[in-house]
């Protein structure tokens, strides 16, 4: 039988059914800029799902951040959504996503 090892965790490479005990799954997504001030770090990221967009675009938010606004870069820089972000953040990442 070929197993396939993934973090201790053996699964059948051909299986009928399995079950993952323990499992980590770590999901990373490219980080483009990390812009600190004195109030905190903003993340600048794209996520590995997101290649069925026109227009070229960034998602911005903190490390406790659960929804990320997102920002169009082209043709233009302006705010796609909102997500957990204030007015205040808001334009604070949109400057700097036109400084960068």
């Amino acid at each position: 039988m070929d197993v396939l090892d993934c973090k201790n965790t053996i699964i059948p490479s051909n299986p009928s059914f399995f079950i993952i005990f323990a499992a980590e799954i770590v999901v990373t997504m490219p980080k483009l800029l990390l812009y600190i001030t004195l109030k905190g770090t903003w993340i600048f990221l794209i996520f590995g799902t997101d290649s069925n967009e026109n227009r070229i675009y960034v998602h911005v938010g903190r490390k406790d951040t659960k929804h990320y606004c997102k920002i169009w870069l082209q043709p233009k820089v302006e705010l796609g959504k909102a997500g957990d972000l204030n007015n205040a953040e808001l334009k604070e990442v949109l400057e700097i996503a036109e400084q960068y």
